[in-house]
């Protein structure tokens, strides 16, 4: 007997995700050096198991605060006062985030509501991407470096896991595209920007909101920067991420090109010039040469 998914219950489920692959960088060898290992050897174990452990949940926590910090700021200018306590409860932190190893997947679901129209799949794309920025620079700060590659498609969830094929894509760019620390996004995420920036709804139930989700698209694709034909980069020097009230300070960045300078420096003289090319680049970005 063959398996029947009910059409009804398929289309009532899908959505617009935002996908986010993050691999932690310089993991995998200690991993696969415990994989003869035994139960008993806690000691070793601990040496491998307890770094990983503590840089994930640096980077889930710091994700999660920063998206907090996002959810309590100020609400768009022009909102009726009568509105604002229930926009402050729509504007909720809807991502999720899964860890696989030494890697994590954030996905965010994109979905508009008929109160506030696109409010909320903008927001969402926002918080991502800004998310992705702090965990980026303040991840590099602290020396833990990542690599990003993020999609954005059609999905759904199957007992709260997602399924589509924003993650396989965001799985490539990590792997294929971004080289160095940094975070490589789909060209799809910016022309899903610049149409919501372009796009003005005579008809929305909140035309101040509306007119701040049109604003706020057209400010997160500014900090996509094209790198190739089907790919942008995230732009974490951009004065949106750097300014005041940003997503990291001007000292966490400091300290990001601190440890890529160092970085590049050791794998200079050790001889690993593959290493070396690559924090090379990443230097040459925070010179703002790249």
């Amino acid at each position: 007997m063959t398996p029947q998914f009910e059409t009804v219950q398929l289309t009532s489920s899908c959505s617009y995700y935002l996908v986010s692959y993050v691999d932690l960088l310089g993991q995998g060898a200690p991993l696969q050096a415990i994989a003869d290992r035994r139960p008993n050897e806690a000691e070793e174990l601990a040496k491998v198991f307890g770094p990983v452990v503590t840089h994930i949940r640096f980077l889930r926590d710091a994700f999660f605060i920063f998206a907090k910090a996002m959810a309590a700021g100020p609400v768009p200018d022009g909102l009726p006062a009568e509105h604002f306590e229930r926009f402050r409860r729509f504007r909720k932190v809807d991502a999720g985030i899964r860890t696989f190893s030494d890697s994590l997947v954030l996905t965010s679901k994109l979905e508009e509501s008929d109160e506030f129209g696109r409010w909320g799949p903008i927001y969402s794309i926002q918080t991502h991407l800004n998310g992705l920025a702090t965990i980026l620079v303040m991840g590099l700060a602290s020396k833990i470096p990542i690599r990003v590659g993020t999609s954005l498609s059609i999905g759904m969830e199957l007992d709260g896991e997602y399924l589509g094929p924003a993650l396989g894509e965001a799985y490539d760019l990590e792997r294929k595209i971004a080289d160095y620390p940094r975070v490589v996004v789909h060209q799809r995420v910016r022309r899903v920007l610049i149409s919501h920036a372009q796009r003005h709804d005579p008809e929305a139930p909140e035309p101040a909101i509306d007119a701040a989700a049109a604003r706020i698209a057209g400010e997160m694709a500014s900090v996509l920067r094209p790198i190739s034909p089907t790919a942008d980069m995230l732009d974490v020097i951009h004065p949106l991420f750097t300014a005041a009230g940003g997503a990291f300070s001007v000292q966490n960045l400091a300290d990001a090109r601190a440890f890529a300078f160092d970085q590049h420096a050791e794998h200079q003289a050790t001889g690993d010039t593959k290493l070396a090319t690559r924090y090379a680049q990443l230097l040459s970005y925070f010179n703002g040469a790249a």
